[in-house]
């Protein structure tokens, strides 16, 4: 029904992905490595056709900004999500391809999850790095709360 917009939404997915490029190279200009880091796990969420491969790669990076998990707000929340989403992805594919009980609606909420999982990993690393910069900057701001007014 939609082969004619193909092209051209593929085409807005990648112009999506390309639009992050330029903020967080402004915002984490010292840490280029973390801008790279976290362009994949962007690009492992808002790919046109994920797949495992991708967060796989993201997740396997995260660890070389270890220093800033203690600064992680959601981190049960978000290995929840990824437990779940891993024991009922391979669950629901069977129900759908193999068993024929289930439909391909199980499935594609069951990768929704996955997504909402990873994209809070990845707002929750940019923000445990902007605050390790802030404590950085502040040494007498460590470890208290900070209000935006």
């Amino acid at each position: 029904m939609f082969d004619s917009f193909r092209a051209f939404f593929i085409g807005v997915f990648w112009l999506h992905l390309a639009s992050y490029v330029g903020g967080l190279s402004v915002k984490f200009r010292r840490q280029p490595l973390f801008v790279a880091i976290t362009l994949t796990g962007l690009f492992a969420i808002f790919k046109p056709y994920p797949s495992v491969s991708d967060s796989a790669l993201y997740l396997g990076l995260l660890p070389l900004y270890r220093h800033v998990f203690p600064l992680m707000r959601y981190t049960f929340f978000t290995v929840s999500t990824l437990l779940y989403a891993s024991l009922l992805g391979p669950a629901f594919y069977y129900l759908w391809v193999y068993a024929g009980s289930g439909n391909a609606n199980f499935f594609y909420a069951i990768t929704l999850v996955w997504s909402l999982g990873l994209s809070v990993i990845v707002a929750d690393s940019i923000f445990a790095v902007l605050r390790d910069e802030f404590e950085a900057e502040r040494p007498e701001m460590k470890g208290k709360l900070i209000r935006h007014v």
